[in-house]
């Protein structure tokens, strides 16, 4: 689902105070979908909330895919990239891994947004 906003998770508490903070604890169960940040390239909306397939960040087997390669820093950096929160998948054997996320701790960012 892709939705062309200020993404949620770079809400109004990110304008009012200049700051992003993403709290997503992981979790006993396995997720089979999370909701993203993804990056995109307009200035006015840098970013777009998308609910994506785990496999799209993170294999079973724990290879690194798609969206956790978007890895440039929280705009206005150049080349920004995805806000990622943490969250557990099930892994190639059965068990529960956690992703540690991607651009998901307190940043200073512009309050352009």
């Amino acid at each position: 689902m892709r939705r062309p906003v200020a993404c949620s998770c770079v809400g109004v508490g990110l304008v009012a105070l200049g700051l992003v903070a993403i709290a997503a604890p992981a979790t006993a169960a396995p997720h089979d979908k999370v909701t993203i940040c993804h990056a995109d390239s307009d200035v006015k909306k840098p970013y777009v909330e998308e609910t994506v397939d785990v496999d799209s960040i993170v294999l079973p087997d724990g290879t690194l895919t798609g969206h956790s390669l978007h890895t440039g820093p929280i705009f206005p950096g150049a080349d920004w990239g995805d806000i990622i929160p943490v969250f557990d998948y099930t892994n190639s054997g059965g068990g529960i891994s956690t992703y540690p996320g991607l651009n998901a701790t307190a940043r200073r960012v512009s309050s352009t947004l």
